[in-house]
């Protein structure tokens, strides 16, 4: 009985997923804040640096370029899976949103199912669009991997989505979501090294913890663009390289992210503000 329930429930699912489309896109300055600041850095950061190359702390030199595409997809789905979402899902919750979308017959996880699905559609069109963007005017090479890569877009938008659920817990009222969001956020875009390298030291190995950093590292090997081994940037000989796709190790840890996410969110997300 439960799933044949579930399974009349599905249709439900691809309703929500469509109201909460319409909702996004009508409205200009959420969209216009997820879809234009990751673009924004891309063009900013592409055009200081031109064609020119950057040492990573491994030996790696690889174009400017292609080292930011990586980390400008992730910034992408950090602010429509996290920092959007949690705000959007506080604010529902403090004006009574969830409460009364929860007494109606639309199931809780039918309503989760719409609004996650949402967000990981706008996190692959921004995949998309910034890839092309990128291939277009800054000469990037198109992902080697395109499956691979497809794989870690959804996987890192579901896991960014579960921390945005869960984050929720810790913001006291709406007003405070984006403070506390964006304070959360920003460090940890900084520290996952996706606008710059980190180098070595304690933050590296921090960060090797991190999931922005592993998002990062996973799409980066999914572009598999020519790198080249050496210490230094000028003079260097080396033969080119290309990736063989994703390391096992950068997924196992995202899946440990995501986990995590959805445990606490299952465990500690509210319906109703506090005091209700």
């Amino acid at each position: 009985m439960k799933a044949e329930t579930s399974h009349r429930d599905l249709p439900l699912v691809g309703r929500q997923v469509v109201a909460e489309q319409k909702m996004f896109w009508r409205n200009p300055a959420a969209a216009g804040f997820t879809i234009i600041f990751p673009l924004f850095f891309l063009i900013i950061f592409s055009l200081l640096n031109g064609t020119g190359n950057i040492a990573l702390p491994s030996g790696i030199v690889v174009r400017f370029t292609s080292y930011y595409i990586a980390g400008i997809i992730v910034f992408a789905a950090v602010s429509a899976c996290f920092t959007n979402l949690a705000i959007n899902l506080t604010m529902r919750r403090d004006d009574g949103t969830l409460k009364r979308k929860r007494s109606t017959p639309l199931p809780a996880w039918a309503l989760f199912a719409g609004l996650l699905g949402s967000q990981l559609i706008v996190t692959v069109l921004m995949a998309l669009f910034t890839t092309a963007l990128s291939m277009v005017f800054f000469h990037v090479e198109p992902p080697q991997h395109l499956l691979e890569f497809l794989g870690v877009v959804l996987l890192s938008a579901a896991t960014l989505c579960s921390l945005g659920v869960a984050i929720t817990a810790l913001i006291p009222n709406q007003d405070a979501a984006p403070a506390v969001v964006n304070i959360i956020a920003f460090p940890l875009l900084f520290l996952s090294g996706l606008f710059f390298p980190v180098g070595r030291g304690t933050l590296h190995d921090i960060a090797q913890w991190l999931p922005l950093t592993r998002m990062q590292h996973a799409i980066f090997d999914s572009f598999a663009p020519a790198v080249r081994h050496c210490p230094a940037v000028r003079g260097c000989t080396a033969p080119v390289l290309h990736s063989s796709g994703p390391m096992a190790a950068d997924i196992a840890v995202i899946l440990v992210w995501l986990a995590i996410g959805t445990l606490v969110s299952l465990r500690t997300f509210r319906w109703v503000k506090k005091g209700e």
